[in-house]
């Protein structure tokens, strides 16, 4: 039996995480370990289209540095973005990947358990961190301004990111009066 990376002491168990997905988990923080080979399995024998969507309950992501059960390397955190603030843990070397508790209830919430294998890309990171960026942007707006106001300018930016006439009206706004 492996120990659990996050837990470090705790012992992992075989248990599917999905039909046709073997995982192990961990008997203490119920975080799942799951190995590059049976995902991949699991994907290409497209048994992912028989899972329910569960209630979702809060992810407990650690922010500890955790090493791979297998192959004992440091594993990366991979920001999952698409409006869901934790990491999944994917070692750099065997491509397995460590998903704290409920971690994988959220992922399928957003059909993005059928993506794992990608996330760790550069162009997936990339698209995580722009998404992050303009959420905080987004953010700093809503609190600099009465609700109203974000509002009122939320629905004129939408209304001219369509526009044909962008660029003009655009210019229309940065003239001085």
């Amino acid at each position: 039996m492996k120990n659990c990376p996050a837990c470090k002491t705790a012992t992992l168990e075989s248990k599917s995480l999905e039909a046709h997905l073997a995982a192990s988990q961990c008997i203490s923080c119920d975080g799942h370990w799951v190995r590059a080979e049976d995902y991949r399995s699991w994907l290409e024998s497209g048994a992912q289209a028989e899972t329910t969507i569960a209630p979702l309950l809060t992810v407990e992501d650690s922010m500890s540095a955790v090493f791979c059960p297998d192959c004992s390397q440091l594993m990366r955190k991979t920001n999952v973005g698409h409006d869901l603030n934790f990491y999944l843990d994917q070692c750099p070397c065997c491509q397995g990947a460590w998903l704290d508790r409920h971690e994988w209830s959220h992922l399928k919430s957003q059909n993005l358990h059928v993506q794992v294998h990608q996330m760790s890309s550069s162009a997936w990171q990339h698209k995580a961190r722009q998404s992050r960026l303009r959420s905080t942007v987004r953010q700093a707006f809503a609190n600099k301004l009465s609700s109203s106001d974000y509002s009122e300018a939320e629905r004129i930016k939408k209304w001219l990111e369509v526009h044909p006439q962008k660029q003009e009206l655009l210019s229309f706004f940065a003239a001085s009066a």
